[in-house]
């Protein structure tokens, strides 16, 4: 979805994904997720995303933390534009 803020309809195949498992969250817990397209070049899209508990409605502990890397298989120029 990052990268989809960029214009992109359709994105290409994963690189590379990491994905860290800090803490715990249960049923019932309230998530904040946070998610961005850190660099989007010409074929290459770099991402990253934490996952906090919120705890007494503000952003508690980091639950997790990942990391996504794609290869775009088209160019800016030629991507499909956004309605």
């Amino acid at each position: 979805m990052a990268i989809a803020t960029h214009g992109y309809e359709r994105t290409g195949a994963s690189i590379d994904i990491h994905v860290s498992y800090l803490s715990t969250a249960t049923v019932g817990d309230t998530l904040d997720i946070s998610a961005v397209a850190d660099r989007v070049g010409k074929s290459m899209a770099f991402t990253t995303v934490k996952i906090s508990r919120v705890v007494d409605d503000e952003v508690g502990p980091l639950v997790s933390k990942g990391s996504h890397t794609k290869f775009l298989p088209v160019s800016k120029e030629n991507r499909e534009p956004k309605s």
